[in-house]
């Protein structure tokens, strides 16, 4: 995590736990959560930080991460470059954030993924026997079409 203040070219880099009690904690730390400013790089971890953040009254951005201006050439990538770039193209505003779902959208999506899909004639739950004469039945159908 990198922290820019308003007075500063360069930024100061640490390393938090990914908790909500260590979120709280810095934001408590970095003063009034309604002049702060955060982002951070979309991965794995979902929406759950800026939406906690966002509970917390701080601005927060999720970048996505092809979206980044890089340098040509520029293939190094650790934590620690890249949260100290995210800072200063932020501070620039220089990057695009992407739209953070609400929370029926999110579970909608979430639904719409895991909800199992079936096409007209797909077998799902069949013995082995079944299947073998459901798949010759079909394909004598399609044969004969």
């Amino acid at each position: 995590m990198a922290i820019l203040a308003p007075d500063r070219d360069g930024p100061d880099v640490e390393r938090i736990a990914h908790d909500e009690a260590s979120v709280r904690r810095l934001v408590g730390r970095l003063g009034d959560p309604r002049l702060l400013r955060a982002c951070y790089e979309a991965g794995p971890t979902g929406y759950e930080l800026a939406r906690l953040l966002e509970r917390m009254r701080v601005r927060c951005e999720v970048i996505a991460p092809s979206l980044i201006p890089k340098a040509p050439g520029d293939k190094v990538k650790t934590d620690k470059r890249d949260c100290r770039r995210l800072a200063r193209l932020h501070r620039a505003g220089e990057l695009v954030a992407i739209r953070i779902p609400t929370g029926a959208v999110a579970s909608g999506f979430v639904h719409r993924t895991l909800k199992p899909r079936r096409r007209p004639g797909q077998i799902t739950r069949a013995s082995s026997s079944n299947a073998t004469a459901s798949r010759r039945v079909a394909g004598s159908s399609t044969a004969s079409s």
